[in-house]
């Protein structure tokens, strides 16, 4: 994973996160194949989808064709 792509993640999830303030963020992985949720919930909170080891995990799954959703 390139710095230059971390980078232009961060900015995505800090813009996301600018435009629908909230407490909590509930997000969870869908394959994206099937379409179906990934086993486990998880509630996540601003500044825990800031940190950089979030972001990786995140970006890694993503890129194993699973979607990201977020409520």
């Amino acid at each position: 994973m390139s710095d230059r792509a971390f980078f232009l993640t961060l900015q995505a999830i800090d813009r996301q996160l600018a435009g629908m303030p909230n407490d909590f963020y509930f997000i969870r992985l869908i394959h994206g194949s099937t379409h179906r949720p990934a086993p486990g919930e998880r509630l996540w909170t601003a500044a825990e989808l800031m940190r950089a080891t979030v972001v990786r995990f995140l970006q890694a799954h993503n890129q194993k064709n699973q979607k990201l959703r977020k409520r």
